[in-house]
Order: structure tokens, then C-alpha cells, then sequence
């Protein structure tokens, strides 16, 4: 039976790659050039043939994995009720946080909603059309141009920012993702779903991500501290920058946040999925298969998130050979699981790309039409470190003599984390912690008593936001918008970090009060100077940040 199963699916998959090489010998395509749909014909046949050696050598391996997705179903389900009983007083914060999302996605009126740019969308009806580029075609005055991609020579024609040009048509350099997901519901809508709608799923996703993350993370480490410290967490993760600036519909919830925030949503879905694989006591396979294929997402959503997720998936794969590496066919399972989806996400990215410039790694940012040529501009760079890290990290606001009293500066449209979000500095006692391990080789460490479990953690959430954090360091353009690519991240390690603390001082009350009121503070610091940023550039407006 299984041979003939795997005959079955290699005739079909040698089928289709033979299609897609004599497709112009049988004239099925008049093109003697390879295009998109032999492309796609040959990918499709070689993955028909993966899986049927996958299905062949491991059909015991994928009887298991359907038998174990039917019982984690009904494990989940019962597990999540319980944690609904035990936790219900953070609903009530959690239901306060999405309400300030909303109002100030809509400024105050709850039901006027005006995105700012409409990018995915349009992207999305090129895609119901079977196309990969925009259905916008460009004017001949900037197809007439002899280097469009020039700002100089683009003076007094009027064009499409931030679009890619190329060969007459207009393409995205964004991740297709999001646009692949609006081309799926956009059925279910009248108009079109503009970007802002997209900022405020992502980030309300964001928020409830991070809500299960810390809930789990407490349940199994922190349960024995006071609920108000629970409660003042979620509150931190809901509300700390740069969430609520980034949802502000004018002049942010535009395609650039929906980009930023949606591979945020992915990064943080697959790392709690891959918590969720290992918080059990047989590793699942699954969840870690759930893991990959959220890893590549986020990575088709934002290029950048690469580096990060690459060191996210180096912690995962090394924490399943650590688990799983007396059981040989245990060990390739969940390998075989977490990497599949990633192959094929990078297969289907790297098709995209070819399919629009004749590369894989070409992404449209070359051919981009924007203030500088990109095409000849340094991206990244050593040179921008020193003034990134000072932006980034002490860069005052500026006082304004009206209220909100508080606006970013012309020079630098960041503010620095240490004024615009100072519980982050809880982070440090984590990272301290880590660092002492290592130095001094703790062996409590390497005990299976659930600090090994914490400490993969917090590594983690560590490396996840270091490679974020130091690609924007050397990147050319700075803004608050970016602050979002490695935030998530530090704000679970200053979260943690806070709980770590106040356990600390458990032996010390007056200290331990002293600890409560400052960790408070920062929150309320954070809270309020982001209402009185994201007022001001409401009011004043801020097209540059």
C-alpha cells in the first residue's frame, strides 16, 4: 500500500516537472522563455515528490502527528478553560487595552476609520486578477523618464511612493503575506481593507500574544507571586511603545506599520508555539510544525525579521536535539516538522521574487521609488551605529509650549527608549542573570527543574531582540515605526525581569514596596508620555516619522 502511494505521487509530481519542461514542445506555452506558471508547475511537481518520500519513509510518523493534533485539540481546549478560572481578572484589562487600540485607531469617534494608504489591498486584487503586480498602471510621463528610480529626474511628475517600478508595471517590495491573506477575505467585505485595519489587527494580535506568553510564562514560574503583578504586566505589554502611536490613522496605520506589525504578530506566534511544543512532557511535533510555518511567514511579511527569526529557530532546533536526542526517529520528526515549513516558505519567497525581477533575492527595493535611490544607497551600515544607538536609546523628547506639551524632534523623529518606555530597564535583570549563569557555569542550570526551561526563555526573547535591535542600529533611516521590530521582545524580558525582582526581595518588605512603586511609575511613565507623543503628532502631524 505504501509503495503504491508513493508511485502515485511520483508519477504526478514527474508529470508536472515534465509539463513544465516541454510545455512549448506540446504547446501549452507558446513562451520559449521559462514564466511564472512553468515555474510554478516545476515547484509544485518537486513538492508532490518530497511529500510522497516524506509520506513513504515516515507514514507511521504522520499517523502520529494526526492522532496527536486530534488529542492537542482537546488538551488545549481544557487547558485554556483552566486558565480562563484562574486568570480571570486580567479580562477585564485586556478588553480596557483593545478599547484604547480602537479609539485611537478611529481618534477618538469609534467608527471613523480613514487608512491612510491602501497598498495591501491593491496588492491583493492583483493577486484575485493572477497577477503579481499592481492592476495601477504608471503614466507615460515616468515610464518616459531615462532613470525614474532617480529623485532628481522625478521632478513635476507625479508617481506613487514607495512603489517598485519594473517593466512598465508597479510592484510592492513588501512581504506578500498580508496582501495574500486580504485576497482570501476580501470576499467577505464590500470595499477594500485598507492598511490601518491591518495595523490594528496585527497590533491587537500583538497584545494577545504577548498576553498568553506572559500568562504561561507566570503559570508555570510566578504563580506564587501577588496577582496585582500579573495585572500590571499585561497592562505593560498592551500599552508600552510603540503600540498605540503606530495605530494613530493619520498620519501612521499605513502600509509601513502593517508590514512592521504583522511580521511582529508571526515572530510572536511562532515563539509561543514553540513554548507551548515544549512545556509538555513529550515534545510536540505540531506545535513545532506551527512554529515553522509562522517563522515564514514572518519572514514573507518582513524581510528583516531573517536574522531574528534565524537565531529563534537555532534556539528551537537546539532545545529539540537537547530534548529529544535519545530518541533517533523522535529527533528527526520534530526536525523534519519545524524545518518543512520553513523550506517551503523560503521556496515559495524566492519564486515570488524571481517571478517579478528575474531573482531570488531581489525584492523590488532596488527598483523602489523613493526619496533616494535605492538602487545605489547603502542600506546598512557600521557608520549609523553610534548616532542609531543615541536615537534609540537616550534621545530626549521635544517640549512644546502647548499641550501635549511633548513632540518628537525634527533632528531625530525617534524618542529614547529610556524616556519613552523606562520599564524596559527591567531587562536588565534577566540578562544579568543569563550572564551570570554562563560565567559561572551554575550548575542548577543544567538540572531538569524548570530553570533550564526558563533560561532557554529568556535566551530566546534575548537573541530575538539583540538582532532585531542591532539591524536598525545599522540601518540608514531611523523612526519610531521601527522601535516595533525588536519591542515585543524586550518588553517579555523587562516583564519578566520585573517579576524576577520582586521575587528577589521577597525576604526584604520595605525594599520590596520601594521596588512595587518604581516598577509602577515606569508603567505609568510609559503609558503616558506615549498618549501625549501620539496626541501631538495627531495634532501637529508627522508624515516623516
Amino acid at each position: 500500500m505504501r509503495m503504491k502511494s508513493f508511485s502515485l505521487f511520483l508519477f504526478l509530481g514527474a508529470a508536472l516537472i515534465g509539463l513544465a519542461f516541454f510545455a512549448e514542445a506540446i504547446g501549452l506555452d507558446n513562451d520559449p522563455g521559462w514564466g511564472r506558471g512553468r515555474i510554478a508547475m516545476l515547484v509544485v511537481g518537486v513538492f508532490i515528490i518530497a511529500c510522497g518520500v516524506f509520506y513513504s519513509l515516515y507514514t507511521e510518523m504522520a499517523l502520529s502527528i494526526l492522532r496527536k493534533i486530534q488529542a492537542l485539540g482537546s488538551r488545549n481546549i481544557a487547558s485554556l478553560l483552566k486558565l480562563f478560572q484562574t486568570y480571570w481578572y486580567t479580562f477585564p484589562i485586556t478588553i480596557f487595552v483593545i478599547l484604547i487600540y480602537i479609539w485611537f485607531a478611529s481618534f477618538g469617534s469609534w467608527t471613523d476609520w480613514q487608512s491612510a494608504t491602501n497598498y495591501y489591498a491593491n496588492l491583493a486584487m492583483g493577486f484575485r486578477a493572477g497577477k503579481l503586480h499592481l492592476l495601477i498602471e504608471p503614466n507615460s510621463e515616468l515610464l518616459s523618464l531615462s532613470n525614474p528610480y532617480d529623485p532628481s529626474t522625478r521632478e513635476g511628475v507625479s508617481f506613487p511612493v514607495d512603489y517598485s517600478l519594473y517593466n512598465g508595471k508597479f510592484y510592492l517590495y513588501w512581504g506578500p503575506i498580508p496582501a495574500l491573506i486580504l485576497a482570501l477575505i476580501s470576499p467577505l467585505f464590500r470595499s477594500r481593507v485598507g492598511d490601518l485595519y491591518l495595523v490594528f489587527s496585527f497590533v491587537c494580535g500583538i497584545f494577545l500574544l504577548q498576553f498568553l506568553l506572559a500568562i504561561k510564562i507566570w503559570d508555570r514560574f510566578f504563580r506564587d507571586l501577588p496577582k496585582w503583578v500579573l495585572a500590571l504586566s499585561i497592562f505593560v505589554v498592551g500599552l508600552t511603545f510603540p503600540w498605540i502611536y503606530m495605530l494613530i490613522n493619520e498620519p501612521n496605520g499605513r502600509i509601513y506599520e502593517a508590514a512592521i506589525s504583522g511580521g511582529q504578530f508571526f515572530l510572536l506566534g511562532s515563539f509561543l508555539a514553540a513554548v507551548l511544543a515544549f512545556d509538555r512532557p513529550v515534545t510536540s511535533p505540531v506545535l513545532l510544525a506551527l512554529t515553522g510555518l509562522l517563522s515564514a511567514l514572518a519572514i514573507g511579511t518582513r524581510l528583516i525579521l531573517a536574522l531574528p527569526i534565524g537565531f529563534m529557530i537555532l534556539m528551537v532546533a537546539y532545545r529539540i536535539w537537547k530534548t529529544s536526542r535519545s530518541s533517533p526517529g523522535n529527533l528527526s520528526m520534530n526536525l523534519i516538522s519545524l524545518g518543512l515549513p520553513l523550506i517551503l516558505g523560503f521556496v515559495g519567497l524566492g519564486w515570488y521574487n524571481w517571478a517579478r525581477f528575474g531573482s531570488v533575492t531581489e525584492t523590488g527595493l532596488s527598483y523602489q521609488l523613493a526619496a533616494v535611490n535605492m538602487g545605489g544607497h547603502g542600506l546598512f551600515s557600521p557608520i549609523y551605529f553610534i548616532q542609531n544607538l543615541y536615537s534609540y536609546l537616550l534621545q530626549p523628547p521635544y517640549r512644546i509650549a502647548q499641550f501635549p506639551f511633548l513632540y518628537p524632534k525634527e533632528i531625530s523623529p525617534v524618542i529614547g527608549l529610556l524616556f519613552i518606555a523606562p520599564f524596559t530597564m527591567f531587562a536588565i535583570l534577566p540578562i544579568t542573570a543569563l550572564l551570570i549563569k554562563t560565567f559561572r557555569k551554575d550548575p542548577s542550570g543544567s538540572k531538569d527543574n524548570g530553570n533550564d526551561f526558563l533560561d532557554w526563555i529568556m535566551t530566546s526573547l534575548l537573541g530575538t531582540f539583540s538582532c532585531a535591535f542591532c539591524m536598525m542600529l545599522i540601518f540608514f533611516w531611523i523612526a519610531i515605526r521601527y522601535m516595533a521590530d525588536f519591542m515585543p521582545a524586550l518588553t517579555m524580558l523587562s516583564v519578566v525581569g520585573f517579576w524576577q525582582g520582586y521575587r528577589l526581595l521577597t525576604q526584604r518588605p520595605v525594599s520590596q514596596r520601594f521596588y512595587s512603586i518604581l516598577g509602577s511609575v515606569f508603567a505609568g511613565t510609559s503609558f503616558i508620555i506615549q498618549i501625549l507623543i501620539s496626541v501631538a503628532v495627531k495634532q501637529i502631524g508627522r508624515t516623516g516619522i
